[in-house]
């Protein structure tokens, strides 16, 4: 019994690619000439996508059982090739551009089935990288090891690898430790890759999240309630003792700050991030002239040193009313805290932990490490492009690993050597060092 539904099973796996070479044409209307032989005006876009959705489930409603029995929900091989081959003809553009191809993608349920097992493909091509083919899967161009990828369209293969890449989640947490005093208040910079701590010791510490290190420490000599970027990063404006607010230039090596001071309290503040208004520092600060029933939100726009500020009344409770100072919630942003701040004072944290998502190069070099059997060399990470987009501290992380990794392989070849190491005791001294320049170190 076991062995017929083993024998069924590689049957049914393999029978999609017999169908592929049988000859069932997929005929849609926009292969047929028209019946008017003077109309020569071009069928929309929305009637193309409606004519290939009812040709493919035409032909497949027909064909349904026997088909869909062995294939499962996807194309054929012949047809997928087919339909990719006119989208790569019909629109002269990067597929990922391509709205026919979008468009029949959200449409069509075989369609998006079978681009789906393509970028499953991908993904399995990235997932088995080793340091002798890393440099292969990051360029489309090139055959991949995974061989139906090298069937479709160089186009639609590009695009089918480029968003498998894009679709893959790797994250590693960054630690900013070593603050005196416990933390108060943080924002981040994406745009800039950087973070601004606020602590209980009356400073602000500015970190390079590339790098992971603290290159500019502001004393604000106030309690620091709240601190935020501005869009790019350049000023950091801090909300202390609820009344006062100070921006500082990150470029300054000593910054001197703008003061700003304010009769009552202020509950928040946020930066706008508006590219309009790159040349000038705009943001808002709620406040309460009377008591949390007489709100006014104050915006500050700041140009040259010169203070411009105009207030509206918000009607609304304190204890309700917030103002976000992240670009945006729907877009992507990479990086998170995974910290929580606003438990009760704080748990006394004195280290602020970073979530850097999207990580993808740092996954394939990662790969690599975990890939590859026997010794790593350094030189073929380094000279690929997925090792050229990691930052810094990324680069020194697979530094870390390759050696641990090339580390873990020395012991057997010092047992081999262990009589002569005693007989030359430089022996051991040289070959750590092949060890190292295997690394360019």
């Amino acid at each position: 019994m076991k062995q017929v539904i083993i024998t069924f099973t590689l049957i049914t796996l393999c029978i999609p690619f017999f169908l592929g070479s049988m000859d069932i044409p997929l005929e849609p209307i926009y292969k047929k000439e028209s019946k008017k032989e003077k109309d020569t005006t071009p069928i929309s876009l929305e009637d193309l996508i409606t004519t290939i959705d009812n040709e493919i489930n035409k032909k497949y409603a027909s064909n349904g059982l026997i088909t869909l029995l062995f294939t499962g929900p996807c194309l054929t091989k012949d047809d997928m090739l087919n339909i990719f081959d006119f989208i790569t003809q019909h629109e002269n553009i990067p597929l990922s551009q391509s709205k026919l191809l979008q468009k029949l993608y959200d449409k069509n349920n075989l369609v998006r089935a079978s681009v789906n097992y393509f970028i499953t493909l991908a993904k399995k091509n990235f997932s088995e990288v080793t340091q002798n083919t890393l440099q292969i899967v990051e360029n489309p161009k090139l055959q991949q090891k995974t061989i139906p990828l090298n069937k479709i369209p160089a186009r639609l293969k590009t695009c089918i690898i480029n968003s498998a890449l894009s679709q893959i989640e790797h994250s590693y947490n960054i630690d900013l430790s070593g603050h005196p005093s416990p933390i108060t208040c943080f924002d981040i910079c994406a745009t800039a890759d950087l973070a601004a701590v606020g602590c209980e010791n009356n400073t602000i510490y500015l970190w390079d999240l590339k790098t992971v290190t603290c290159p500019l420490m502001i004393k604000a000599l106030q309690q620091i309630n709240q601190v935020c970027f501005n869009s790019s990063g350049s000023k950091i404006i801090a909300l202390l003792d609820h009344k006062t607010i100070k921006i500082w230039d990150c470029s300054q090596e000593i910054p001197t700050p703008i003061i700003i001071e304010n009769k009552h309290w202020i509950e928040n503040i946020a930066c706008a991030h508006n590219k309009k208004h790159s040349t000038k520092t705009i943001f808002h600060a709620i406040a309460n002239e009377q008591d949390y029933h007489h709100l006014k939100i104050i915006t500050f726009t700041i140009k040259n040193h010169r203070i411009k500020r105009t207030t509206a009344t918000l009607y609304a409770k304190a204890s309700n009313t917030s103002l976000t100072y992240y670009e945006s919630i729907s877009t992507k942003y990479p990086y998170s805290a995974s910290n929580d701040l606003t438990t009760p004072l704080f748990q006394k944290l004195t280290t602020l932990s970073i979530k850097k998502q999207d990580c993808s190069p740092l996954y394939l070099c990662e790969q690599v490490i975990k890939n590859t059997q026997g010794e790593i060399l350094f030189e073929k990470i380094k000279e690929s492009l997925s090792y050229q987009k990691l930052t810094e501290h990324e680069k020194e992380m697979v530094k870390t690993k390759i050696t641990a990794k090339n580390t873990a392989l020395l012991p057997s070849t010092q047992s081999l050597t262990t009589s002569t190491s005693q007989q030359n005791p430089h022996k051991t001294s040289m070959l750590a060092l092949r060890s190292a320049r295997t690394l360019g170190w």
